[in-house]
């Protein structure tokens, strides 16, 4: 849920156009940990945001209202975001019995290289998580595609920490081959920059989710 919806918080404070920030437990948050104090928020009210089965249908109202930001400042793109959980809902529901555990399960069986086929999995699978673009670098000649992969690869980092690095989230065993190492030193590099769940649970407060991988 987190990682799906992880992208462009800011908006540009001009006139009417407020910034995007969230008051959780006394203390001002924007950005992403605006977005991610939104959603405890609503969780803490009893709703439940980051299952699956509920936000496969719910709607952009209730989505604004949701992780409606202070002074009544929605959040950007919410359109967008809402578009993002129904197709992400849908898939689940039909293919993994409405978990992402289920999609990581699946890759367990490829060992080794269990990062790389979860990656391509959500790429496969996720069209949202897609962070592609036409680059055309010289006129007249065909243009390229350009894949990130930013969130996906975020998502796997965020596996590996919400797990603790065992069970689901356990790495591959060494050695292995070339592109999977990469998927774990970006797993690390995520880590220890501190961009991952445990630094999101610090700032905000709120308890390791190991249990609740869906969100």
């Amino acid at each position: 849920f987190l990682d799906a919806l992880n992208f462009s918080f800011w908006n540009f404070p001009s006139g009417e156009n407020k910034q995007y920030e969230v008051t959780y437990k006394d203390i001002t948050y924007t950005g992403y940990l605006a977005f991610c104090a939104a959603v405890c928020r609503t969780l803490d009210s009893g709703t439940p945001l980051t299952t699956p089965t509920f936000y496969a249908d719910v709607t952009e109202n209730q989505l604004s209202t949701f992780l409606m930001g202070d002074n009544q400042v929605v959040c950007p793109l919410v359109k967008e975001r809402v578009s993002c959980l129904h197709q992400i809902g849908e898939v689940l529901k039909k293919k993994f019995d409405n978990s992402f555990v289920n999609c990581i399960t699946h890759c367990e069986r490829y060992g080794e290289h269990k990062a790389q086929k979860l990656l391509n999995l959500v790429r496969n699978e996720f069209p949202c998580f897609r962070d592609e673009a036409e680059y055309q670098p010289i006129a007249c000649k065909p243009a390229v595609k350009v894949s990130f992969m930013k969130r996906a690869q975020i998502l796997i980092a965020d596996v590996w920490s919400l797990f603790e690095g065992q069970g689901h989230g356990r790495p591959p065993t060494l050695p292995v081959e070339r592109h999977d190492r990469a998927c774990h030193i970006q797993v690390a590099e995520r880590h220890r920059s501190g961009a991952g769940p445990s630094y999101v649970e610090e700032r905000l407060g709120t308890p390791r989710a190991g249990p609740h991988a869906d969100r």
